[in-house]
């Protein structure tokens, strides 16, 4: 097929839809394999989620230091903004 910028969409569209060697797989099993490879299939048995605008990462921070403080293993991932413990 020989495409140009002027070629209609359905020419596009059926280019697109034909481009891929196997059909879109809607199943969770290569999810599921990049969960087991990082480990995501047993989640902490809780997680606190900080929300709102601001001083996010100074809430996380404090919980960080309280639950160190009081013997509990946690961990912060500060870019999303929960703990884990």
């Amino acid at each position: 097929m020989n495409l140009k910028a002027t070629s209609p969409l359905a020419e596009w569209l059926s280019y697109l839809e034909n481009s891929h060697f196997k059909a879109i797989d809607l199943g969770l099993e290569r999810i599921k394999s990049v969960a087991e490879e990082l480990d995501l299939l047993n989640p902490a048995p809780y997680v606190i989620t900080v929300g709102g605008q601001m001083a996010k990462g100074t809430t996380c921070r404090l919980l960080e230091t309280i639950f160190v403080k009081s013997r509990f293993a946690c961990g912060c991932v500060f870019l999303t903004s929960f703990i884990a413990l």
